[in-house]
């Protein structure tokens, strides 16, 4: 299934002043994908998404002095803030992430532990969520980087944290093991992208088992999507469905 929105016309994404930041502080290599980079972290910026977590290694520090170069040029508002996790950076919204510590009852969980034949629902108040609601509910917006640390948090699984802080309405959760093994090799998944100028904005998956329930609640979530995309660089969002069945799946 592939939706598309409405037709409007954007500006030119402002390449240069973003090329130029983005591989003086990321590195000429990585630097090479300025444009999805400045897409997601615009996105984050406006409230289309919660979170962005970086796919390249940077230093808090760096980070910092990114986001700050951006919004002196005036290519981000001023409301965007580091977490760190472990190996992992984590950009998000203030404002869309407090929004999210106040919904978490309208998540939708689905436990992949591996010892499930099947994926099945788990009721956002279940016990097995609440180290991870914990974490989540508590972590401080006030300070410019929040640190997560999760060696210390045996009870958050750091999969499901990414998943509420990124804003998927679909979020999965196990029980963390030694290989953190699941039930999804070989399990039939929908793939659900929303895609922006042939940019992956979101990507998550669910269930086949479980499509049937989930399908209105990912359509739900894509309407109200659609209607925080007055900003014209997020023109002609499209939502891309499609069947995929992997031998082994890796969160």
């Amino acid at each position: 299934m592939d939706t598309i929105t409405s037709q409007k016309s954007a500006p030119p994404f402002p390449d240069s002043k973003w090329k130029i930041i983005v591989q003086k502080h990321v590195g000429r290599k990585i630097g090479q994908k300025y444009r999805n980079i400045g897409l997601h972290i615009l996105a984050v910026d406006k409230g289309v998404k919660c979170g962005f977590l970086l796919d390249f290694s940077l230093t808090v520090e760096r980070l910092q002095l990114f986001l700050r170069e951006l919004y002196m040029e005036k290519l981000i508002g001023n409301g965007l803030k580091i977490i760190d996790i472990g190996l992992d950076k984590l950009i998000y919204n203030v404002n869309s992430l407090k929004d999210a510590q106040s919904k978490w009852d309208e998540i939708c969980f689905i436990d992949i532990s591996k010892t499930n034949k099947t994926p099945c629902l788990l009721e956002s108040t279940s016990d097995k969520l609440l180290g991870t609601r914990k974490v989540f509910e508590n972590l401080d917006t006030s300070n410019d980087v929040a640190k997560i640390d999760v060696d210390n948090n045996k009870l958050a699984n750091p999969s499901t944290l990414f998943g509420v802080q990124i804003g998927y309405p679909v979020v999965y959760w196990y029980e963390i093991t030694g290989d953190n093994s699941n039930c999804l090799d070989m399990e039939p998944l929908k793939c659900v992208q929303v895609l922006c100028q042939r940019h992956i904005l979101y990507s998550f998956s669910v269930p086949v088992c479980l499509w049937d329930i989930m399908e209105n609640v990912v359509t739900a979530w894509f309407d109200f999507l659609l209607s925080k995309c007055e900003y014209s660089y997020f023109h002609n969002l499209r939502l891309k469905i499609e069947t995929v069945c992997l031998p082994q799946v890796c969160l």
